[in-house]
């Protein structure tokens, strides 16, 4: 049985802006998922995704985004490693 914790309110926030940006790309690239992706690809979406976050630092709507597209990117290569 997994224990289940409260998580802290900036991680939950967090962590509900990754889900709500990948049901939308279910939505329209249909729920391909991520468990056939490998390494190099995943890694290499994730280098792409840090060079756009340099790229719009101070502009807090798309630096939001784009934390947001890092982890879930972070996140696919975990879940895969898991």
């Amino acid at each position: 049985m997994v224990k289940m914790i409260k998580l802290r309110p900036a991680l939950q926030k967090f962590a509900e802006a990754m889900e709500i940006k990948l049901r939308k790309h279910d939505k329209e690239r249909g729920e391909v998922g991520w468990h056939e992706e490998d390494f190099d690809y995943l890694f290499d979406r994730l280098q792409d995704e840090m060079e756009e976050l340099a790229k719009v630092e101070g502009n807090s709507k798309y630096t939001q985004g784009e934390c947001v597209d890092i982890a879930n990117f972070a996140m696919m290569i975990f879940d895969n490693y898991y």
